[in-house]
């Protein structure tokens, strides 16, 4: 399904995409760093090995997964935890 909204992410990795998603758009929002960590399918990652750091206000514009993780043969699905509660992401695939 579809989604184009914010999303408060806390201490707890939390699902951007909410189905399985080829292009995201994507911003931090907060005054925090936030760590983005792709999977295939809908399987919540632990930590934060190997994940993208997003700094505040970084943003990227309808990228490709793979080009994000072209080492995750098939991500498909992406994660968010953060290094406190409530920061807020903006989300945006089809």
């Amino acid at each position: 399904m579809a989604r184009n909204t914010n999303i408060m992410v806390g201490t707890a990795q939390v699902e951007l995409t909410n189905s399985d998603a080829t292009t995201i758009t994507i911003k931090n929002c907060s005054p925090s760093n936030i760590y983005l960590t792709p999977t295939v399918g809908a399987v919540v990652p632990v930590g934060t090995v190997n994940a993208l750091e997003l700094k505040p206000d970084e943003a990227f514009d309808s990228v490709t997964i793979a080009q994000f993780f072209s080492g995750v043969p098939g991500a498909n699905r992406v994660y968010a935890i953060a290094d406190r509660q409530d920061c807020k992401v903006f989300v945006s695939h089809a």
